[in-house]
């Protein structure tokens, strides 16, 4: 009761705000507060006019506005767990010359009959016969809509509680309260099966006007008619919906009586999932009796079921019937998302609401309607000023968001001058032990939008047994833009104490057409470089290596070169990258074979490797002129487009890439003449409840080889090393070049992350979340002939590390074995 003048003059204010404001539709708008029988605020709880899908929800404390259709009206009050209640409203029931009508519902729960049943030993329950009825249905009212189009708004709201003062002995610049806060109204259309087509039209975040919503309608577009709920981001692997057709392996149903909405009745059914770990919600759902849909849903995952980031996470819905070709069909009104956060010293929690209204269904839409962009977020959707949000918001802002939009667009101007950001920067901007030894540290002036970073100790200090010890420092600037273009220059400067030789080299990029991913970059200079130019060995496995188990696997020589390279979008999905390249390759020997302990049993080997197709693998100074294109294709490649920019979404099909080198005879002084080919496709696709694999596809040769030098064989990503380098492509046990070649070869690469299908089975195991990989790795060389590696693996260790065990094989016989690590989330 204390806060009751309080809420009664939080509710004169909107009154006021919505009395002042002209409305957008034709009638009058209705406002109030929902609450339960005790008098406390219903958060998010829908309204909507009875007959159409045009409502809203309450906000986090019960206040709710609804501008009406027309001047009479029938306005629906559901709340899962509640009865429902309706309201009529006529032009006659505000006072005289008021557009606005207050409302105030108190809702009582639901009444649930439950017949007196009798479960004898060996009976089930007979939530079972009605989930069969549910999943007999399931895919009938998947498909009863064929399309749709709406309009959707959401809001989503993220607060920290408790910040830890240092995390990983980092200082944390983030104060507690409201951390995000951001509304959104999009244009949503669909059709069946997967056609998906989003105008964003509105956005709006707090404390920066410039910006645009990250909200999107598309994202939270989850429907319990499909077998399996995945959401990117929450986990890696799906959950399985309470009806979907295997349903009855995962939960356990449990009916907990019977209600009445509208003359219908509605089962209301608890889920359990029958094993604490299973990709399974645990909750309510209602199920319409005869239709045998559902008509609305509370449900909720834990940390137990392996989600990240997040403790816990709630979902609500509540479905309404619309009219689509004469037939009856229910569609999503209201959509609710709860989470809970506690990780790392951080705790929080959050919400994200939709609303969906206006629905216009089964009504087709135009041949080319939907292409491959998905969303885009219309460029002056963020420049709608308080007016128009207080016509279009459905959801009215809690007393904490309007003092948190108030607050942070009056300190926005502050926040974006040069005292502000610089006091921020210093604090940013200090170094750690982290930084000096791991990292590396990037130093910020955000003001400028400049940015300098410099790399750590383990990358400064390298040893080889060609140069000796090594000093490496690498500066690299950024200078950004408000368009998302940015130009960044590299300087890089090495000096080799044995052999006495001081090489240097600048890198400069222009990021130049972010909606194209288009950039040109220039490289000169002469430096050193590994004789494989994917450069598989890192210079710190190789100290390690070198230094303590006198193994010199790094093999490199000196380029003196000039280079300028241009990458581009052709058009959605077709990319283009084209090199060009003047070269003097200068050979490098081996010149001290000093290790802290000299070990009897080995011995350094020389710089220039051993290679099955080539006896001497030493060349002679030379020069080379190279040209290269590739082309890479992604067939039915999704996309958000964003003012300035472009995100590419994972499509279910395989990408194809073609590769041209070519080393061109007598211009500048080149000595070689050769042509490579190669051909790669690959592929990243989800498994179901299996998890996630990946593959790649490779095969090449040499149209030409005139004249070439080693380093311009095919060499391939090999590992003789514990660090594992777990990208999809690379070997794990393979020499770095006994099988490079000058002639046909093949490979392919297959890794499978189970994202805890295997582990989660295991009670002392499954609480850590690690999980299962395996990979396949597959070479075909004339002279290697066939080479293959069969992995297992543990990743997700501590989140971020993996372990894996491998063994190979070479023509049928085993080759070796070996354990890698690395990182792997």
């Amino acid at each position: 009761m204390k806060n009751y003048s309080y809420y009664n003059l939080l509710l004169l204010c909107w009154l006021l705000v919505f009395i002042l404001t002209p409305v957008r539709g034709l009638g009058m708008k209705i406002v109030g507060r929902i609450t339960s029988e005790n008098g406390e605020g219903l958060a998010f709880a829908t309204i909507h006019q009875k007959n159409t899908t045009h409502g809203t929800t309450s906000n986090a404390l019960g206040y709710y506005s609804l501008e009406l259709l027309g001047d009479s009206a029938t306005v629906v009050y559901q709340y899962v767990g509640y009865q429902k209640v309706e309201k009529t409203v006529t032009g006659q029931n505000p006072p005289q010359n008021k557009s606005v009508l207050r409302l105030d519902i108190q809702m009582v729960p639901e009444v649930v009959k439950l017949e007196a049943v009798v479960i004898k030993p060996g009976l089930e329950d007979p939530a079972y016969a009605i989930i069969r009825m549910a999943i007999a249905n399931r895919k009938k009212h998947l498909l009863e809509t064929h399309d749709y189009h709406c309009e959707v708004y959401i809001k989503g709201m993220q607060r920290l509680d408790q910040v830890p003062e240092k995390i990983f002995g980092i200082p944390v610049a983030v104060d507690t309260g409201i951390v995000y806060l951001s509304e959104s109204v999009s244009q949503l259309s669909f059709e069946q099966p997967d056609k998906i087509k989003e105008r964003v039209i509105s956005s709006k975040v707090s404390g920066d006007n410039r910006a645009f919503s990250f909200n999107q309608a598309s994202d939270i577009l989850i429907n319990f008619y499909e077998n399996l709920i995945y959401s990117e981001g929450l986990s890696e692997r799906s959950f399985v919906s309470p009806i979907a057709a295997n349903a009855m392996l995962f939960y356990d149903y449990e009916l907990l009586g019977t209600t009445v909405d509208n003359h219908r009745t509605l089962y209301k059914i608890r889920v359990i999932p029958r094993r604490d770990h299973d990709p399974a919600f645990s909750g309510h759902i209602y199920i319409i009796e005869d239709s045998w849909r559902l008509h609305s849903l509370n449900l909720l995952l834990t940390k137990e079921h392996q989600i990240e980031f997040v403790d816990s996470l709630s979902v609500r819905q509540v479905l309404a019937p619309v009219t689509g070709d004469g037939d009856e069909v229910w569609m999503l009104l209201t959509q609710q998302f709860d989470f809970l956060l506690n990780a790392f010293g951080f705790k929080g929690h959050g919400y994200f609401v939709g609303v969906y209204r206006d629905y216009i269904v089964n009504q087709g839409f135009e041949k080319k309607y939907f292409n491959n962009e998905i969303v885009r977020v219309e460029p002056k959707s963020n420049q709608k000023d308080s007016n128009y949000w207080a016509i279009t918001r459905p959801v009215p802002l809690t007393p904490d968001e309007i003092y948190d939009y108030r607050l942070k667009d009056s300190l926005q101007l502050v926040k974006e001058s040069k005292p502000y950001q610089d006091s921020l920067d210093r604090k940013s901007n200090k170094i750690t032990p982290i930084n000096i030894f791991v990292t590396g540290k990037t130093i910020h002036n955000n003001y400028r939008k400049r940015s300098w970073n410099l790399p750590p100790l383990t990358q400064m200090l390298q040893y080889n047994t060609v140069e000796g010890f090594v000093p490496y420092f690498r500066l690299s600037y950024t200078q950004r833009f408000d368009d998302y273009k940015f130009y960044r220059i590299a300087p890089e400067f090495r000096y080799g104490f044995s052999n006495e030789r001081f090489n240097a080299r600048i890198n400069a990029r222009y990021y130049y057409n972010p909606l194209k991913f288009a950039s040109v970059r220039f490289s000169g200079g002469r430096f050193v470089e590994q004789l494989n130019e994917h450069s598989p060995l890192e210079p710190f496995d190789n100290t390690v290596y070198t230094l303590i188990a006198e193994k010199n696997y790094l093999k490199i020589y000196e380029k003196l070169h000039f280079s300028i390279s241009h990458n581009s979008e052709l058009t959605n999905g077709l990319y283009f990258r084209g090199l060009l390249e003047w070269a003097q390759r200068n050979p490098l020997v081996n010149t001290t074979d000093y290790s802290f302990k000299d070990r009897p049993e080995r011995e350094f080997t020389d710089n220039a490797p051993e290679n099955e197709d080539l006896g001497d693998t030493s060349f002679e100074k030379h020069q080379a002129f190279l040209f290269e294109a590739e082309l890479k294709w992604q067939p039915g490649q999704k996309y958000i487009r964003r003012p300035y920019r472009k995100f590419v979404i994972n499509t279910r099909y395989p990408g194809i890439s073609l590769l041209f080198r070519a080393a061109l005879p007598d211009i500048l002084g080149s000595d070689l003449n050769y042509q490579r080919i190669a051909g790669r496709i690959s592929h990243d696709f989800k498994a179901g409840l299996f998890g996630a694999g990946q593959f790649v596809l490779e095969a090449g040769g040499f149209l030409n080889k005139d004249s070439l030098s080693f380093v311009d064989f095919k060499h391939f990503n090999g590992n003789r090393t514990i660090f594992g380098h777990f990208e999809v492509g690379n070997f794990q046990l393979l020499d770095y070049y006994r099988y490079s070649t000058r002639k046909i070869y093949y490979q392919g690469h297959y890794e499978h992350h189970f994202n805890g299908f295997v582990f989660n089975k295991v009670p002392f195991l499954r609480k850590t979340k690690i999980q299962a990989v395996t990979a396949f790795n597959y070479l075909h060389t004339e002279e290697g002939k066939s080479y293959w590696e069969l992995g297992i693996g543990i990743e997700h260790i501590i989140k971020i590390l993996r372990v894996d065990y491998y063994n190979s094989w070479r023509s049928g016989k085993h080759e070796r074995s070996g354990v890698r690590f690395g990182v792997g989330f």
